[in-house]
């Protein structure tokens, strides 16, 4: 309980107030915290997706963190750990959706530490990301040096890694950030006739010199029309209450700018998710490039903040579509 408390306190220091309150600060805070009673959001959640400007009329209409929780219960009911692997192993759901992974990877279980010298040399740069992490956690970006490539090779077999070829993204997304790949996260449901549905859709960059995207580890992400595949509002991190209109590390324009292959991300997360067997609520993580596009991950226990980010709450969506 003690640990709980003093990460909340942490997390609530990181926000000014008053500066949320127009002089407030106090007020805004208690609502705060009412609403992670009432509505079931963390304190990032409150402040992204503005909820102390929001009646509870208004908050009722968004997916938080305890609506999340529903939604798994209702997606996964029946579902078996085969079926989760081939989401959560990042070998194995690379494989099955291997339509939509043209990246050549490998597992650090499968090969010795030559063959990933090799595999490093020959992609020149390469992400290895330990197997069991979420949200971007241990990710590490490698560039080919032969004076440390042994000293990489040696270090990733002591664990369980997939080490993947790094992805060369559209000019027109790489120019937004160029040090991450900057990918598209959509959110789908399954309905009751297998058929799926996009419900929302972000694109997120990194921070300036960040190797990675995620919103969790300094990125920003700005919402896209999913009819027309255009970035639609400013841009907002989880860390602060301030919005870009456009990247601040380049100052790219983010607003009116137009995803290259909208109509192919479309059909092929579609696609992607009614082979996902039972599982019926997904995120999806999809990079462009100038080709056309590679998935790079679904997860199941996704985050709801980035998809609402358009400012539409899409809880009676979900609920009316998802599979019962």
């Amino acid at each position: 309980m003690f640990s709980r408390i003093k990460t909340y306190l942490k997390t609530f220091s990181k926000f000014n107030w008053n500066a949320i309150g127009n002089g407030h600060g106090v007020l805004v805070l208690l609502d705060c915290i009412k609403s992670r009673i009432v509505d079931g959001t963390n304190t990032e959640q409150f402040i992204t997706l503005e909820f102390y400007r929001k009646s509870q009329r208004e908050r009722n209409l968004f997916v938080t963190n305890r609506k999340t929780v529903n939604l798994e219960k209702l997606s996964m009911g029946g579902v078996s750990k085969e079926e989760f692997s081939s989401i959560r192993n990042k070998i194995e759901f690379n494989k099955k959706y291997s339509k939509f992974v043209k990246r050549e990877f490998l597992s650090t279980k499968d090969v010795d530490e030559e063959m990933i010298a090799a595999f490093i040399e020959k992609h020149g740069n390469v992400l290895a990301k330990p197997v069991a992490e979420t949200q971007g956690r241990g990710i590490e970006f490698i560039e080919y040096d032969p004076k440390t490539v042994k000293d990489w090779a040696k270090k990733l077999t002591a664990s369980d890694y997939t080490i993947e070829e790094y992805i060369k993204q559209h000019p027109a997304i790489s120019a937004v950030n160029p040090s991450s790949v900057n990918t598209i996260r959509l959110c789908t449901v399954l309905d009751d006739n297998h058929e799926a549905h996009i419900i929302g859709a972000a694109i997120r960059c990194g921070g300036k010199g960040s190797t990675v995207d995620n919103f969790h580890h300094g990125g920003i992400a700005y919402p896209i029309d999913i009819e027309n595949g255009i970035v639609c509002g400013r841009g907002k991190t989880n860390f602060d209450i301030e919005t870009y209109a456009k990247h601040p590390a380049t100052g790219t324009l983010m607003i009116g700018l137009k995803i290259p292959h909208w109509d192919l991300v479309m059909k092929s997360v579609k696609e992607a998710a009614e082979m996902s067997d039972r599982i019926a609520y997904l995120g999806w993580d999809v990079a462009i490039t100038e080709e056309g596009i590679e998935i790079v991950e679904a997860n199941d226990g996704q985050g709801c903040t980035m998809w609402q980010l358009d400012n539409v709450g899409k809880y009676p969506e979900i609920l009316k579509l998802i599979r019962k």
